[in-house]
């Protein structure tokens, strides 16, 4: 089974090109586009290129975790699946989990 990052946004640079997972807010929708704008659990705003028929773009306003490849030139995320789950999530907790996992990197090995 491959295993794959929990990322913020700030974490973003690092990943160029890798299959991260990334959770937060959608905060808007272009379904012409195909785009979401998710707000992270660290704040910071990510672009995430929609598959066709994505369900992110039934869910505005939602939590949704989004599994897919970071673009090296804008740091935009391509969906390759999404999770959809309630509002009642903690981002400030969720970003101390991230940040811990790539503190104790020997446990995980995500990180080079």
């Amino acid at each position: 089974m491959e295993v794959h990052p929990r990322v913020n946004s700030a974490i973003l640079p690092k990943c160029k090109g890798a299959t991260v997972r990334l959770m937060g807010k959608i905060l808007g929708v272009n379904i012409q586009e195909g785009e979401a704008l998710i707000e992270a659990c660290d704040q910071g705003q990510v672009t995430v290129r929609l598959l066709t028929g994505s369900l992110v773009g039934t869910a505005p306003g939602g939590v949704v975790e989004i599994l897919g490849k970071v673009d090296g030139n804008d740091l935009s995320i391509q969906e390759m699946s999404s999770t959809l789950f309630n509002n009642v999530w903690n981002p400030d907790a969720y970003n101390k989990m991230v940040l811990a996992t790539m503190e104790h990197n020997e446990m995980f090995g995500w990180w080079n």
